[in-house]
């Protein structure tokens, strides 16, 4: 009978274990080698990467804080990491984007991941399309953008 308990106990701790190691690995902060987790940038905006495919498209959601009031849109993307050749600078190129839906508009986001001051950080360049704006030339803009893993 004491076989049964001791056999028990050892279950209950290994998975505790288990749960403890598997929280610590989802718990990490994402980095420019695993972008998976959240990335804030300077205006509050939360880019969630849920998915990394073998082939490199992201998938996730995007929260803005800027003009569409905290709600969350579709997320889809593409990153590359090959191997620097020697002698070469490195980063890994990210490419982003999101449909605003309702709001008319599709935005997009292209640059690459680094380390900056001991922080991943992601700095990219982003076009806004407007299907309906007041006038022709202001359907387009573009601007830059940080991300930096969300604490």
């Amino acid at each position: 009978m004491k076989k049964f308990k001791y056999f028990g106990s050892v279950k209950v701790i290994v998975s505790c274990c288990m749960l403890f190691f598997m929280n610590a690995i989802y718990a990490a902060p994402p980095s420019c080698q695993n972008l998976k987790g959240q990335w804030v940038n300077d205006l509050g905006s939360t880019l969630i990467i849920s998915s990394i495919k073998d082939n490199g498209q992201l998938s996730g959601q995007f929260i803005s804080s800027a003009q569409a009031g905290d709600e969350s849109f579709v997320m889809t993307g593409w990153v590359n990491d090959a191997l620097a050749p020697e002698g070469l600078d490195h980063l890994t190129a990210i490419t982003f984007a999101v449909n605003w839906d309702d709001y008319g508009s599709l935005s997009s986001w292209a640059g690459g991941c680094a380390i900056k001051n001991g922080v991943p950080t992601m700095s990219m360049i982003w076009n806004l399309v407007l299907a309906n704006a007041q006038f022709e030339w202001d359907h387009i803009l573009s601007n830059s953008d940080i991300f930096r893993p969300k604490e």
